[in-house]
């Protein structure tokens, strides 16, 4: 019976000292994981790491903006220069093909009559609750 009594005494200690083993290495793993979390929420920290990708960044979101007005103060500056070009290419098209119309050319009736029955069923499914939240304000 001692002899059993020693042996159970040895398994329980090994099983303690495992479950101690585990704990330590559970509480170091929790340790690991809420400084990578503070250190993932740092500014500084993220800042400083991921220097060169913002630099980049800011350089292209300006260089972006650079090329955005520079493209509209072309546009703006040659408005005058494209209206006359635009008077003059309409001008040789009369003369060149007087019987044209110079109107915008519609679509095929069948895309026409498309078009409009949609433009009524729009309406009509935007009317309805329009009109119920009119009645719920009065």
């Amino acid at each position: 019976m001692t002899h059993n009594g020693n042996r159970n005494g040895k398994v329980r200690e090994d099983l303690l000292r495992q479950s101690q083993d585990m704990r330590d290495k559970l509480v170091r793993t929790v340790e690991r994981l809420d400084g990578r979390r503070h250190d993932a929420f740092d500014v500084r920290k993220q800042l400083e790491r991921h220097l060169k990708q913002f630099a980049i960044a800011g350089g292209l979101v300006i260089l972006g903006a650079a090329a955005s007005s520079a493209f509209v103060m072309y546009r703006l500056m040659t408005t005058e220069r494209r209206r006359s070009r635009a008077r003059w290419r309409l001008a040789k098209d009369v003369w060149r093909h007087p019987d044209r119309e110079l109107r915008a050319q519609r679509g095929s009736f069948g895309s026409e009559v498309a078009r409009s029955v949609a433009f009524s069923i729009a309406t009509s499914l935007l009317a309805a609750p329009l009109r119920r939240a009119l009645r719920g304000l009065r």
